[in-house]
């Protein structure tokens, strides 16, 4: 990590020694409402659903829900696109291999759940593929030369479970009900009637 990353990761971190829990509650974004954005949103224990259409592939994540799309019709990525929490994917068929390449991502998200920070300058790219029936491998290249000294690898590897069901639901759905509840259902004062005519 360059120097002020490095940092930041310590400030996401203090007082945990274990690298494998989670960052400071006060520091992630997500605790925020913020969405876990990419690669953090493979982290989550919770399913994602992947589908091809011509010209375009969806990931469809529980969290929060998020949907990517990512573009396969051949285009690359725009100017001006602007920067979001999911970035602007496009990618290309090697073989059985999905190689998709992102851009754009909002530095106000980690990497992961353990604070790994990063740069608008991001760009990852992803080498997806289905490595056995039930065993899905994504290989990653992370490259933020304002963050990071080198480009750096990881690996994520999931098994299929055919009997699960995504659950429709929004990330802090329980506090924006809640607050909700708090501020516009208090007294029939802030009702709004409507008439049926």
């Amino acid at each position: 990590m360059q120097p002020w990353a490095l940092e930041k990761f310590k400030a996401n971190r203090e007082g945990i020694r274990d690298h494998y829990l989670q960052g400071l509650p006060t520091e992630d974004p997500f605790m925020y409402c913020m969405p876990s954005g990419t690669p953090r949103a493979y982290t989550a224990p919770l399913p994602f659903d992947i589908v091809q259409v011509p010209g375009r592939v969806y990931m469809i994540f529980q969290t929060n829900p998020l949907v990517r799309y990512i573009y396969v019709d051949g285009q690359g990525h725009p100017e001006g696109f602007p920067v979001t929490f999911m970035g602007h994917s496009i990618g290309r068929w090697d073989g059985d291999t999905l190689v998709v390449d992102t851009i754009g991502i909002d530095a106000t998200s980690w990497l992961d759940t353990v604070g790994t920070p990063h740069t608008e300058a991001l760009r990852i790219e992803e080498r997806i593929r289905r490595a056995a029936p039930d065993r899905l491998e994504i290989d990653f290249l992370f490259e933020d030369p304002q963050a990071y000294t080198r480009p750096w690898k990881g690996r994520k590897v999931f098994q299929l479970d055919r009997d699960w069901e995504m659950i429709p639901g929004v990330h802090c759905e329980d506090r924006f009900k809640q607050d909700f509840e708090r501020r516009v259902l208090r007294d029939k004062k802030d009702w709004i009637e409507f008439e049926n005519r």
